[in-house]
């Protein structure tokens, strides 16, 4: 095979699967997300998760189902507004009907109320499911890191 050929094959190959990674069903529904938290719209927010959904949000106790998530987008985005979103996938994997995605996220906010923003980081593992044709969040475990220990005395 000529270089340039080899080239060639080389950024098809690259494309393809650069198109296969946006396709899989966790960066649809990670694209959905990333638009309704720019938007501020926690009613889409909620409707990106199955009926049965989890998440484990960070700092928080697990919530069950679709209302209670909404809900907590609701709570939270009733104090702050959020003036950047990003999700930074290190990984997606689609397997017939389930997708997995895991990386790191950051969430940028400010006050309602006034007040310097506030920059949110962490990293998240995640599980999505074709549902009536639909890709839905199953599993959402987002994490801030901890701190580092305390020095040694």
């Amino acid at each position: 095979m000529t270089p340039s050929r080899l080239a060639c094959a080389l950024v098809v190959f690259l494309l393809a699967a650069s198109a296969r990674a946006a396709d899989s069903g966790a960066a649809q529904v990670d694209a959905a997300w990333t638009k309704a938290m720019l938007a501020n719209d926690a009613a889409a927010l909620g409707s990106l998760y199955a009926p049965d959904a989890v998440m484990y949000p960070p700092g928080a106790m697990e919530q069950k189902g679709r209302d209670a998530i909404r809900k907590g987008y609701e709570e939270m985005l009733s104090g702050m507004k959020v003036i950047g979103a990003e999700i930074k996938p290190e990984k997606y994997e689609t397997h017939g009907d389930t997708s997995l995605g895991w990386g790191l996220w950051t969430v940028k906010m400010v006050p309602k109320s006034g007040g310097d923003p506030v920059t949110l980081e962490g990293r998240f593992v995640e599980v999505a499911r074709k549902i009536g044709g639909k890709w839905y969040y199953v599993v959402d475990h987002a994490s801030s890191p901890l701190p580092p220990p305390p020095p040694p005395k």
